[in-house]
């Protein structure tokens, strides 16, 4: 090997350790990412489901912090976390809605095997598997999805939904 073979591989064999360092760099950000906002949804799955009076029922229910992201999920569906009780087990759901300001993400809560009590605040005639719990992002959890824009109509669209996908 003469020395212009010898530069050639050092240079070849600088730029290749750069290009892996790059790459190991962006699958690292990648992951630090998808942890924080997995991290970010449990946090506040919990502050809702806790704090929310639309499903005081619920409180004390216990969520999984493994965040379930699927291929068989739809676009609508941002995040989903497994949760349980004693009595059931239970699916928290995140859902972008359209408000008069905005989008924003609703939580609701689904069980398969039962059907939820609403709050006093959200009285239904018809039961249902899946709940609205409330808004997530404001400061007063008690506010009313009307004050955002955000019609019973549309929410109601919503629980079909999840309820269509969840019930296959």
């Amino acid at each position: 090997m003469n020395k212009e073979q010898k530069e050639l591989v050092k240079k070849i064999s600088i730029i290749s350790g750069i290009s892996i360092l790059l790459i190991i760099l962006i699958v690292g950000v990648y992951y630090l990412a998808f942890w924080l906002k997995a991290n970010s949804y449990y946090n506040s799955a919990e502050y809702v489901i806790k704090n929310s009076p639309y499903c005081e029922e619920y409180k004390n229910i216990k969520i999984n912090k493994d965040i379930l992201f699927s291929k068989e999920l739809p676009n609508f569906i941002n995040a989903v976390f497994k949760a349980s009780d004693k009595r059931s087990a239970y699916y928290v759901v995140f859902v972008n809605v359209s408000g008069k300001y905005g989008t924003y993400q609703a939580v609701f809560l689904y069980s398969q095997k039962s059907y939820l009590k609403q709050s006093k605040l959200r009285r239904s005639e018809k039961k249902n598997h899946t709940i609205f719990c409330g808004i997530v992002g404001n400061d007063n959890i008690s506010k009313s999805p009307r004050y955002y824009g955000i019609s019973d109509f549309l929410l109601q669209g919503q629980i079909k939904k999840i309820e269509a996908i969840f019930d296959k």
